[in-house]
């Protein structure tokens, strides 16, 4: 926008601190089956088809044995759209649940609990999400599930446990979920408290 350039600020996103202030690190049980999460708005236009395909060949890997999706938060802005993504999340793919939306100071009890988590985004080359910041203050593997122009990519170039797709699409996202997978059962406590200091 040149003609208004001069009264334009841009300001980056960031993050919530009080949201993901006692977010805690247990080391998983490797008998136990991984759980990744989405915690935010569910939006219609987000990859949710993509990624639902991806998650039902990644969880035919070992590495994501038994494993479960569960998403948080509202659905669309909307009551009109509601019914449409909540029919999406519960097409009956196995270990996927909605769970409905969470009060902001339970969101550390939430991320406390999952091992990693997916990151979906509408793949406009210009956006960030306020959500990716708290993501990475999770300390967690996340899995970028958006087209890698998007300026989240950049976002997330120094996180060391960002799992980002070429291209949105399911084999895509089944690399990336195994990749993310491998990484949550290794994670150390170090890496958890790198990925807190970097957000």
């Amino acid at each position: 926008y040149p003609v208004a350039a001069e009264r334009i600020r841009v300001v980056e996103n960031g993050l919530a601190e009080e949201v993901v202030a006692d977010v805690s690190f247990t080391p998983r049980d490797p008998a136990q089956p991984l759980r990744f999460g989405y915690v935010g708005t569910v939006r219609g236009d987000l990859p949710i088809e993509e990624f639902l395909d991806g998650w039902a060949l990644a969880r035919k890997e070992p590495a994501l044995h038994e494993a479960t999706m569960d998403f948080y938060g509202y659905l669309g802005f909307f009551t009109h759209t509601e019914g449409p993504i909540r029919a999406r999340l519960e097409s009956g793919v196995e270990g996927v649940h909605y769970r409905g939306p969470v009060p902001q100071p339970q969101l550390g009890r939430i991320y406390s609990g999952l091992d990693a988590l997916a990151m979906l985004l509408p793949s406009s080359i210009y956006m960030t999400a306020g959500k990716g910041y708290d993501y990475m203050a999770a300390g967690r593997p996340v899995i970028g599930v958006h087209d890698p122009r998007n300026h989240t990519t950049q976002v997330f170039r120094d996180y060391p446990l960002f799992f980002g797709v070429p291209t949105v699409d399911a084999a895509a996202v089944r690399d990336a979920l195994v990749a993310a997978a491998v990484a949550a059962r290794a994670e150390t406590a170090e890496q958890f408290e790198a990925c807190r200091e970097l957000a």
